[in-house]
């Protein structure tokens, strides 16, 4: 430690997580970097206003999965709570744990390489009827499933919708419950 290190060790001062802060963590080796890697110079898999999700390694299993790193300055609690409750329906990404340190929160979910609808939208310009009806019958499930369990996703867009492959009949996924 250092008066270089005092910067990365705590947390950042806005609200996304930058990338100095997760070397310092790394360095630290939080419960994150000890069972995950990260390849920080990869693309980020999204981002949002207080988050960044990436692709993460488990070390012990080399398993791909999806993080959402969340600055600690925003309380994340609740959408970990509304993303547990929603699990068990096939159109919600797969939670696989929650890991904090000083600095972050870490939602580790299943990794879609699908992509996001929106991506999908603009590629093919146009669905048929026979597509359009499938994605907006799977949409309607796991939005009746979460109503049901009295959960309102409150940001259902384009972007939030992923594939869990790029298969044509591909499971489509509800991911960021930060506004549910």
């Amino acid at each position: 430690e250092n008066c270089i290190s005092e910067d990365i060790f705590k947390p950042s001062p806005d609200k996304r997580p930058s990338v100095s802060n997760l070397v310092g963590m790394k360095i630290k080796k939080t419960a994150f970097f000890q069972k995950y890697r990260i390849d920080l110079k990869e693309k980020i898999l999204g981002d949002g206003s207080f988050s960044v999700c990436r692709r993460c390694i488990n070390i012990a299993t080399q398993q791909e999965y999806a993080v959402k790193i969340i600055s600690r300055r925003v309380d994340a609690s609740q959408e970990v709570r509304l993303l547990e409750a929603c699990q068990g329906h096939p159109g919600v990404v797969t939670l696989v744990e929650v890991l904090m340190d000083q600095c972050h929160t870490y939602i580790i979910t299943e990794l879609l390489k699908g992509g996001e609808l929106f991506q999908r939208i603009k590629r093919k310009r146009k669905f048929t009827e026979a597509e359009a009806s499938g994605i907006m019958s799977k949409l309607i499930s796991v939005v009746n499933y979460m109503h049901s369990l009295g959960v309102v996703h409150r940001d259902l867009k384009p972007e939030n919708l992923l594939f869990d492959s790029t298969a044509e009949d591909a499971q489509l996924k509800v991911v960021d419950f930060g506004f549910a």
